[in-house]
């Protein structure tokens, strides 16, 4: 199959990716729909495909009705990411994704442990990414925004992420 993530070439979409992955968030996309399209691009085992794949995991969990599997499909989501992080720890886009999927798990279950780690991480290294040209400057602006209304910055880094939004 060849997958709706790909360009042309077969290479991968990760600008498609970055636009498609709040759709799931907000339900306008399937999780296992993105996943399937996701299991069919060359880059599996990249440390940016393995964190889209975990935080797919954890919205793929919201779709099933079944308490446990619910629980198995969230933890296997937090395993998958820390995955990702330990291949590419300064990562902000990685961190970034972890960093959402916890912030909207239940305290109950006890799985939102990087919270503080994460958040540094991010206001560390986006504005390098940003410099360099790394990641998109509207997709640096997404995060930005996001960590300004959810993430619970401190002064400096509220500051930090007010100078991305331009």
């Amino acid at each position: 199959m060849k997958s709706l993530l790909a360009n042309v070439d077969g290479t991968t979409n990760w600008e498609k990716i970055r636009q498609d992955y709040p759709k799931v968030a907000n339900n306008q996309l399937s999780a296992s729909a993105m996943m399937r399209q996701m299991e069919a691009l060359p880059c599996r085992e990249t440390p940016l495909w393995i964190a889209y794949y975990g935080a797919l995991q954890t919205q793929q969990a919201r779709a099933v009705f079944n308490p446990l599997e619910k629980l198995r499909l969230t933890q296997l989501s937090q395993e998958t990411l820390a995955r990702a992080i330990a291949l590419e720890p300064d990562n902000p886009e990685i961190r970034f994704l972890r960093f959402s999927i916890q912030l909207g798990l239940p305290g109950y279950l006890n799985l939102s442990h990087h919270l503080a780690e994460d958040r540094e991480v991010i206001c560390q290294q986006l504005p390098r990414v940003a410099r360099t040209g790394q990641l998109p400057a509207e997709h640096v602006k997404r995060i930005a925004d996001f960590m300004l209304r959810e993430g619970k910055l401190n002064p400096s880094q509220a500051t930090a992420m007010r100078m991305l939004m331009g």
